[in-house]
């Protein structure tokens, strides 16, 4: 009875074996679309968006961050 336990642990074993390297790669497969993802949004977005139209939403970030300084300094 104990030999037909181990062999089944070790068939379990190498079942959990195989589905940590499947899980694996398809985690890799998946970070590798989003990555190929985010940087063809990026290409696009810094084509079709020219740096001007940023400044006037990092000014008032900035103006907004440096308030909230001063107020807490005080």
């Amino acid at each position: 009875m104990s030999q037909r336990r181990e062999k089944r642990f070790r068939q379990l074993e190498r079942r959990v074996a195989a589905l940590e390297v499947q899980v694996k790669e398809s985690h890799q497969e998946k970070m590798m679309q989003d990555i190929s993802a985010a940087a063809q949004r990026s290409c696009v977005d810094a084509h079709w968006e020219p740096a001007a139209d940023t400044a006037p939403a990092r000014r008032g970030l900035l103006q907004r961050i440096k308030r909230a300084w001063r107020a807490w300094k005080l």
